[in-house]
């Protein structure tokens, strides 16, 4: 009698939990049970994969990323699955996530998708998401001369539209824990006639500033963007671009520190005058 096959212990927090897409990969329902996975926290990610959005439903996905804080917590069913089953949840999975084995709350060791860790990619350096919890600093930031100055008074764009907004990441962008930044990033093609409409599919737009007066002008903006710019490329992401004002020469320097370059002239908007500037992931 041929021994069953062996199986894998496979932790899933995201689309992998969705009927249609275990049909699509492993070619059957998965039954499996809850979970949770700690030290671990869910960011946004932008799917560049037209098959991946086409399964799943959603162009953008979650991904656990670790922070080493026990109060992180994310819940999940862990599913059983064949060597073959594993394999195809691997190639389902895009370049951005990893495949690691993880110890859950329950004790047992089970592989799951994951991406960086919070701190790996930008050392001193952090994006972490933004909540609800942010607002109230976010509204502080925006009421600041040098940020309103070029974003406009706290209630245009305000961020709590932004965050209800699902086609649009936002990030605070911490230093030495300390946050003093914010960013946000989203896909050129979901908006109409959107001034970078000409960058191919799953590029990604992104604008930026920094709230605390006393880290502006050390250098901190042109390095956060370049490693903003790094995290999107690592997703997929084949360009990204930028739109400042023509008239924030400081913020265009920052840009081009950061690898971006001006294309044309100063051009009008929805969102107002703005230089296009756009960086490339193989140029």
């Amino acid at each position: 009698m041929a021994a069953d096959p062996p199986l894998f212990a496979l932790f899933s927090y995201g689309t992998l939990r969705q009927p249609e897409v275990q049909l699509a990969t492993c070619g059957r329902q998965l039954e499996g049970r809850p979970d949770t996975l700690a030290g671990y926290k869910l960011a946004p990610l932008a799917i560049s994969s037209a098959e991946v959005v086409r399964l799943s439903g959603k162009a953008v996905h979650a991904i656990a990323r670790s922070t080493g804080r026990p109060e992180d917590r994310i819940e999940g069913i862990v599913f059983r699955l064949t060597t073959a089953e594993l394999e195809a949840t691997d190639a389902y999975e895009v370049d951005a996530y990893a495949r690691r084995e993880v110890r859950l709350e329950s004790g047992l060791v089970a592989f799951a998708y994951v991406g960086p860790d919070m701190a790996e990619a930008g050392g001193a350096y952090v994006f972490r998401p933004v909540t609800e919890a942010d607002l109230p600093l976010l509204a502080r930031w925006r009421a600041m001369p040098h940020v309103a100055e070029w974003w406009g008074p706290p209630a245009f764009e305000a961020a709590e539209d932004a965050l209800a907004d699902p086609r649009i990441a936002l990030w605070i962008v911490e230093y030495e824990g300390r946050p003093f930044a914010y960013a946000q990033d989203y896909r050129p093609h979901d908006w109409d006639s959107h001034p970078f409409a000409h960058l191919p599919p799953g590029s990604r737009g992104i604008d930026q500033y920094i709230g605390e007066p006393d880290m502006v002008g050390r250098g901190h903006g042109s390095t956060f963007v370049r490693l903003h710019c790094k995290r999107l490329f690592a997703c997929g992401a084949p360009a990204v671009g930028t739109d400042p004002n023509p008239a924030n020469f400081r913020a265009i320097r920052a840009y081009q520190k950061a690898g971006f370059v001006a294309v044309g002239g100063a051009v009008d908007t929805r969102w107002g005058r703005a230089q296009l500037m756009e960086r490339w992931r193989d140029r």
